[in-house]
């Protein structure tokens, strides 16, 4: 499945294996048996009286998730060289 078109609850299931916050996130996710949109994560979030620092956790796994769905940017050729004239 393309990046672009998959969800955020799978998305964050594929971050089980980082050694870094969204990693742990993701584990206590998947361990608490939640399949989150972006949205439902952050009411979850706070129900719960998650700490300020699951929620920085939260807000870098969504901006990442969002930046995974843009598209590629545009190839730019490279440019030639300009050829010197003799003087």
């Amino acid at each position: 499945m393309s990046n672009r078109r998959q969800s955020f609850s799978h998305w964050l299931k594929q971050q089980i294996h980082r050694d870094d916050p969204v990693g742990d996130l993701a584990r206590d996710i998947v361990r608490a048996g939640r399949t989150p949109t972006v949205a439902s994560l952050f009411f979850y979030l706070f129900h719960e009286g998650a700490r300020d620092f699951v929620h920085a956790a939260a807000h870098r796994a969504t901006q990442e998730y969002h930046l995974s769905r843009l598209p590629p940017p545009p190839k730019v050729p490279a440019k030639k060289p300009k050829k010197r004239r003799k003087a």
